[in-house]
């Protein structure tokens, strides 16, 4: 497709804004569709397609352009937001600046979707697409649907729908003069440059998947309105795969290694049937033991919890091997004995957290999200990094390396196993995977602390587990897990019939929390809305 086709589509939701308002105002299950089918379209495109395309091209530079595109439109939300409770002229007038600078690159990303910016660097060794333009054509026109509603539903009770309308108008505007000056800009940058600006609009399109201010319904937590957000999110899933393959396989791959899709279908299906089984018996500890389980959660177990749990059990058994997960969970369990002693109940988890309430369905919400995301993440890294530069070092530097990279990662211990499958998978020694593994898997909650230690007593505290961490790593000998996941070989030999089952059985699970929790819901619970348990 032409670019001033794009350009005429990405002008389109300009006008739509205001009908569209009026109706997802009335609507709220219309309003959680169309908000969870943008989100998961444009977010999915910018995280699958523009940015590992714009990695390849730039490297390192373009995850810092991106994490820069990323804060520009927050601080714009913020400024609206803002705006939204006192109405100042001064703060109004600078928000709208940034709106129309924002419009302006908009413009200039629609030429570079038809331009040669995917030509890859000189001497690049990746197989990548033979053209990355639909993917960022896309994203830009449909994040323009809900940047606009966003505008008219804070201009219009401020300024009327006359000047509102005005509004959008002047931002088409803008768009259309980043559109005229961006083709000599495009042709005229390198690949590494183009590459940073790719990225750079790939952040900026992340904002979509925060919650705008404004956007909310009064009854945008009904039953109706959360199965519409599902829906919504499905649907947008399905047009970003729908642009994965084949015509346009997503970013670029390392030479030998397996793309993204089939990456997080092996992880996925290798996990499905052991994953099924630990929902059942979660469901089933939850349902006799409810009582005597959130007891133990009140006590110093709480810090092994995301490691001792069934669901976890089962994920890291499926994906690491017996060997890798028993030494995991002896290591946390022995560390959760230290904690212990410095434990407190007054910091216990609330008793709505668990007892009768928390059953099969309230652990698949709690933890399948957490394992989704690792899954994404693993599918990331594999097509688009090696390690050979890892490797290169001496193993006490990738021990540490590895530790000090999984303790971020402490609040999402489930996430971490399937990234540690992947790192196996690519090679790296059982030692610092090991280290990884630990160091993501004991969280200090400093609720839990005794009040003696909080504060500087509990980063110590936490530099220990990391020590712990490191030491675990260093003692194994340097060699290959004995279990590591055979990604090549699986995708190769096709999925066993059962695992297809168990898969879809999964899938099934996965989209029936869609359904309950709606797309927002299960987003806060890996966007910070909530830690895993």
């Amino acid at each position: 497709m032409e670019p001033i086709l794009f350009l005429l589509l990405s002008l389109l939701p300009l006008a739509l804004a205001p009908p569209l308002a009026d109706v997802t105002r009335r609507s709220p299950p219309a309003h959680a569709a169309m908000d969870a089918f943008v989100a998961t379209t444009v977010g999915g495109l910018a995280l699958l397609h523009i940015l590992p395309h714009a990695y390849r091209l730039a490297g390192g530079m373009a995850l810092l352009a991106a994490l820069a595109g990323f804060l520009v439109p927050l601080v714009l939300h913020h400024g609206i937001h803002r705006w939204e409770e006192r109405a100042l002229p001064g703060l109004a007038a600078i928000v709208l600046l940034g709106l129309a600078l924002h419009a302006v690159v908009d413009g200039i990303a629609l030429v570079g979707a038809g331009a040669g910016h995917h030509r890859p660097p000189a001497g690049d060794h990746l197989h990548l697409p033979p053209a990355g333009a639909p993917p960022l054509a896309l994203a830009v026109v449909l994040h323009r649907l809900p940047v606009a509603l966003v505008i008219w539903w804070f201009a219009a009770p401020l300024w009327g729908r006359w000047r509102a309308g005005a509004l959008l108008a002047a931002i088409g505007g803008a768009t259309i003069a980043g559109f005229a000056v961006g083709e000599r800009l495009w042709t005229t940058l390198s690949s590494p440059q183009l590459g940073v600006g790719q990225a750079a609009i790939a952040g900026m399109l992340f904002h979509v998947l925060l919650r705008h201010p404004g956007a909310e319904t009064p009854t945008a937590s009904s039953p109706a309105a959360r199965v519409a957000s599902g829906a919504g999110a499905v649907a947008g899933v399905a047009v970003v795969l729908a642009l994965a393959v084949p015509e346009h396989p997503l970013g670029g791959v390392l030479a030998g290694a397996l793309s993204s899709p089939a990456t997080f279908l092996q992880l996925f299906l290798a996990s499905a049937p052991p994953l099924l089984a630990a929902y059942a018996g979660a469901g089933l500890l939850f349902a006799i033991g409810h009582e005597r389980w959130r007891r133990a959660r009140d006590g110093a177990v709480a810090a092994a919890l995301p490691v001792v749990q069934l669901p976890a059990l089962a994920l890291a058994l499926g994906l690491l091997g017996p060997w890798l997960t028993g030494l995991r969970v002896a290591v946390v369990l022995a560390v959760t004995l230290l904690v212990g002693r410095w434990t407190t109940a007054a910091g216990a988890a609330p008793a709505d957290d668990a007892g009768l309430r928390r059953g099969f369905a309230t652990a698949v919400d709690d933890t399948l999200p957490w394992i989704m995301l690792g899954f994404g993440v693993a599918a990331l890294l594999e097509p688009l990094t090696g390690l050979g530069w890892l490797q290169e070092r001496p193993a006490w530097q990738q021990t540490v390396l590895l530790a000090a990279l999984g303790v971020p990662l402490s609040f999402a211990a489930l996430g971490a196993i399937p990234i540690a499958a992947l790192l196996l998978h690519k090679g790296l020694d059982a030692g610092p995977v090991a280290a990884f593994l630990i160091a993501s898997a004991v969280a200090l909650d400093h609720r839990r602390l005794a009040p003696g230690w909080r504060g500087r007593r509990s980063r110590i505290l936490a530099t220990a587990l990391l020590l712990i961490a490191v030491a675990a790593g260093l003692l194994l000998p340097p060699s290959p897990a004995p279990d590591a996941l055979p990604l090549h070989q699986a995708a190769a030999e096709g999925a066993p019939i059962p695992s297809a089952l168990a898969g879809l059985a999964l899938l099934a699970l996965f989209l029936a929390a869609l359904a309950r929790r709606g797309f927002r819901g299960l987003f806060a619970l890996t966007a910070g809305g909530r830690h895993h348990p």
